[in-house]
């Protein structure tokens, strides 16, 4: 998507993330001065095994892009 995003983006990135495991998720959020990228391929890399599905592995997502989201100074 190229546009700017709307609603809670660490819950339709959690669950966009799980809707297709043959699907990789890219997302760059670009402020002023900084910028966090949410790559599904890391995630799937470093899980291994363990299905984007997992509902505790969509929790984990939802709570780290919010976190990172945060530290790049994001406001709704």
């Amino acid at each position: 998507m190229d546009r700017p995003a709307i609603g809670d983006i660490a819950s339709i990135l959690a669950m966009l993330s799980a809707t297709d495991p043959k699907i990789d998720v890219v997302y760059i959020h670009t402020n002023q001065s900084n910028d966090y990228i949410f790559d599904t391929r890391e995630i799937k890399k470093e899980l291994e095994d363990i299905p984007l599905t997992n509902p505790e592995v969509m929790r984990f997502i939802k709570e780290m892009v919010t976190e990172n989201l945060e530290s790049i100074n994001y406001t709704k």
